[in-house]
């Protein structure tokens, strides 16, 4: 896959580095490549015995964000919304986010503004993904049903389990 970390070690004091590209392609390799791993995670989503239940990756912010925005589509929010709640990372983030940088610029001596530019997220980046999908799929509802097995029935399932007075039989 690319946009993995190995290319981001081995890019990370290059000048002008096109990390956008780097990071668009890694989005893509999500959506694409890692199906079984998201599948695996909407089939813990759906067993209600597994709540609570918690989803991260290393940083939290990519393979984390595409998943969130996977479990909004499933739950029915707007493309804008989900989209939205994903860049609220660089928000969140952007603290610790800063530390991780001084310091890791620091102690190996990497370009602190190329670590600010994989550190955080871009529409650019999710958009690798939604590209791909809409590409393989036409939509994200069709790629939550045929790539993930997430039709309508699991969708009205994750949405008792998932959202607060949602009707419930």
């Amino acid at each position: 896959m690319a946009g993995g970390n190995e290319e981001i070690l081995e890019n990370i004091n290059k000048e002008n580095f096109d990390w956008d590209s780097l990071m668009y392609a890694a989005n893509q390799g999500f959506a694409m490549e890692f199906q079984n791993e998201y599948k695996k995670f909407f089939s813990l989503l759906l067993e209600e015995k597994q709540y609570p239940l918690l989803f991260h990756c290393t940083a939290g912010r990519d393979r984390t964000g595409f998943a969130s925005l996977l479990v909004l589509s499933a739950l029915g929010v707007d493309l804008k919304t989900a989209l939205d709640e994903y860049l609220m990372t660089n928000y969140y983030t952007q603290g610790r986010n800063e530390e991780k940088i001084i310091t890791a610029a620091a102690i190996y001596g990497i370009n602190p503004e190329n670590l600010r530019k994989v550190m955080g997220v871009k529409m650019e980046f999710i958009q690798g993904a939604l590209d791909s999908i809409n590409k393989e799929y036409g939509s994200i509802d069709q790629y939550l049903c045929d790539a993930l097995g997430i039709c309508e029935e699991e969708k009205e399932k994750l949405k008792i389990q998932l959202l607060y007075k949602y009707p419930r039989s």
